[in-house]
């Protein structure tokens, strides 16, 4: 059981964007799902992976853990800040020109 389950955009290995996920109400997620979510993501850059990913993670009652990652052009942002997906995709786009 995965229990509760957040989606975090991360760009540079920090978020930039993150919600509940899937089922509504849709909230933020606390502190540290953010947290573990720019961990992953920080691992993976370092490693030569993408500069922009969504991050899914799941907190049980026993640990929290890492569900899924991929990129960010195909996700639902659910009751994430449609603006600052917005801004982050567009300053991505911009340092790559």
């Amino acid at each position: 059981d995965p229990g509760a389950e957040f989606r975090c955009f991360c760009r540079d290995g920090r978020a930039f964007c993150h919600s509940s996920y899937p089922a509504e109400p849709w909230g933020p997620a606390p502190p540290e799902v953010i947290a573990f979510a720019e961990s992953a993501a920080r691992r993976l850059l370092d490693a030569g992976g993408p500069n922009m990913v969504t991050v899914d993670v799941g907190v049980g009652s026993d640990r929290t853990r890492l569900i899924e990652m991929g990129g960010v052009n195909s996700w639902g942002i659910y009751g994430g800040d449609p603006g600052a997906f917005i801004a982050a995709m567009e300053a991505e786009a911009l340092a790559r020109m």
